[in-house]
């Protein structure tokens, strides 16, 4: 009763679902499983058979697949729920370092000016540096213009 099949005239036709069935029994004869636990072992498992009605065909699936199912899409969900909860994580961190990438980019910005200051600070730091150089050199040469036109003693 587990293997998927249809009646016509007086031929009996295996549908193509009936493979995992057959090739399930083929294993559980190679281990030397007797017809009563084979059939109980059917029972347990998800096999999907089908059921001739008048109107349609019917897919019965067993309530272990339905059971297997469920707690697959459970599984599925929590996996579902730990990326979100992740992604939103990663989210906070990358805010985080926008942030903090901002914040060096002003750091920078403020060193940039700082950078130009002292250059510029250097610049008239070498300017006045000449010009006491250029004072004490005018100093000198009217000290020794002084000491010519000074009287002499006699």
């Amino acid at each position: 009763m587990y293997i998927p099949k249809t009646q016509q005239d007086d031929t009996t036709y295996f549908l193509t679902e009936a493979i995992d069935v057959m090739r399930f029994i083929k294993k559980c004869k190679y281990q030397n499983m007797g017809t009563t636990k084979i059939t109980k072992q059917l029972a347990g498992r998800s096999f999907p058979m089908r059921v001739d009605n008048s109107q349609t065909e019917v897919y019965i699936e067993c309530e272990h697949k339905i059971n297997y199912d469920t707690a697959n899409i459970a599984a599925f969900m929590r996996n579902i729920g730990t990326t979100i909860s992740h992604v939103a994580a990663h989210k906070k961190m990358l805010q985080d370092i926008e942030e903090t990438q901002i914040h060096h980019q002003e750091q920078i910005r403020i060193i940039q000016i700082y950078k130009e200051e002292i250059r510029q600070l250097k610049k008239d730091n070498y300017l006045l540096k000449k010009q006491r150089m250029l004072a004490d050199e005018n100093t000198l040469k009217k000290q020794q213009l002084a000491k010519l036109f000074e009287p002499t003693k006699s």
